[in-house]
């Protein structure tokens, strides 16, 4: 049978796929001392069954902080990592490394002081080999302009691409496809630029989107876009072919939003968050063959108050998402219809099956009963997110929780994490 699986993390905001089917989950650990606050890189390798191969955390000796802030897969499978970094004297770089994916290992890390006006990098890889790029803002700060750069891969400028509208401050989360007369890539998430540049590394199309536009190339040359309203299918002139209502993806979820758009093997995968507030919104992911015709749709009501903070394709068809709240990061890969897939006794877990009574709980004591003996680590949590109790519990079948004497009436969240990284959720209301 094939398994889904939940693992924790220390942390993330990125999960890539390898060309050889494996994960990649890129993140940062913040720590603060006194005033000053300093990042360093964190690196994770997660096979398709969700064995950790490897964790790591980079450093250099002349930097005392590194954040870094985005990965991208060059052709020949390396990772392309960039970020920011700080010296001894106070002073920014600009970050760019070159990571194998296998075994972690830095073939190149190298520090650049900070240009200013550089807002992000990104990769373009062609059939001729990839294409390294930076865009920054005019001097004049005009934020709705910006200049596209082609460089070297350690930060020299080559040439000047062209200046690019609706370019706004922020990372800009670009897609590439190999296409018979040229790449399209696509400019930001705030202002859905598009971006077509040429065999020979020229701008050819530059068109402007409007607000909270996603879009990603399609195989034929052209594009897909999607925002609150609707999606579209372009051609390779990104000229509009066809046009689909959102509302026939997600009709039935509340106040539903969409905040990422992958490309999958045989098409696109969605990903966003519903529900009326931050505390009870909930991720859904949905996928679109090439033409845009939904394949398969799924909600994860029991996820209610974490962040789709990312995912990516499977093969299977289904995906991997990073997942997050204030009490934890974690990756989940899902089947190939979406469904979290499971052993009996982790989807005894994460169906919610664990009985809980009384519910609502009228005094101060719950009792928990549990499938089967459970051993692993129990968490109260409010709507805010913020850890109330915790306990590790041992081959338990039953277990009598205190509510803390200092808790109001209302919703709150235990959650239940076992050795295996997976997690469950039950809601316990207190009158």
């Amino acid at each position: 049978e094939t398994q889904g699986w939940s693992k924790n993390l220390p942390q993330g905001f990125q999960v890539l796929a390898t060309q050889d089917g494996h994960f990649m989950v890129l993140g940062s650990k913040k720590e603060t001392a006194g005033e000053v606050e300093t990042h360093t890189p964190y690196l994770a390798r997660y096979t398709s069954e969700g064995q950790l191969v490897y964790e790591r955390y980079y450093s250099r000796a002349s930097a005392t902080s590194m954040e870094a802030t985005k990965m991208d897969l060059m052709s020949n499978g390396d990772l392309w990592v960039t970020g920011t970094a700080r010296k001894a004297d106070g002073s920014e770089h600009h970050l760019l490394s070159r990571i194998n994916p296998a075994t972690g290992d830095t073939l190149y890390m190298s520090l650049y002081p900070s240009h200013g006006d550089v807002v992000d990098f990104y990769l373009q890889t062609t059939p001729t080999g990839d294409r390294f790029y930076r865009v920054t803002l005019p001097s004049r700060g005009d934020i709705m302009a910006g200049n596209l750069i082609e460089i070297t891969e350690n930060f020299e400028a080559v040439k000047e691409v062209g200046a690019i509208v609706g370019v706004h401050f922020g990372r800009l989360h670009p897609y590439t496809s190999s296409t018979p007369d040229g790449y399209i890539t696509i400019g930001d998430d705030y202002n859905g630029d598009l971006i077509k540049i040429g065999p020979e590394g020229n701008l050819a199309i530059n068109e402007f989107y409007g607000r909270n536009v996603l879009a990603a190339p399609t195989p034929s040359g052209g594009a897909i876009t999607l925002n609150l309203f609707k999606g579209q299918i372009l051609n390779k002139d990104l000229e509009l072919v066809s046009e689909m209502p959102f509302g026939s993806f997600n009709s039935s979820l509340p106040f539903s939003h969409v905040s990422k758009l992958k490309i999958a093997p045989n098409g696109f995968l969605v990903g966003g968050s519903y529900g009326p507030n931050m505390q009870t919104r909930a991720p859904f992911i949905f996928t679109l063959n090439n033409q845009g015709v939904l394949i398969w749709d799924k909600a994860y009501q029991h996820e209610e108050g974490s962040t789709l903070l990312d995912l990516a394709p499977t093969a299977e068809g289904g995906a991997v998402m990073l997942l997050g709240n204030e009490a934890s990061i974690r990756l989940v890969k899902t089947g190939s219809q979406g469904d979290v897939l499971s052993t009996q006794e982790e989807t005894a877990l994460l169906n919610g099956r664990v009985s809980v009574y009384p519910n609502p709980a009228n005094g101060d004591e719950v009792t928990l009963l549990f499938p089967k003996p459970f051993s692993g680590t129990m968490q109260l949590f409010d709507q805010t997110g913020r850890l109330q109790y915790e306990k590790v519990l041992q081959n338990s079948i039953n277990y009598q929780l205190t509510l803390p004497m200092t808790l109001s009436t209302g919703l709150y969240h235990v959650r239940l994490l076992d050795s295996k990284g997976t997690v469950g959720t039950v809601k316990v209301v207190k009158n």
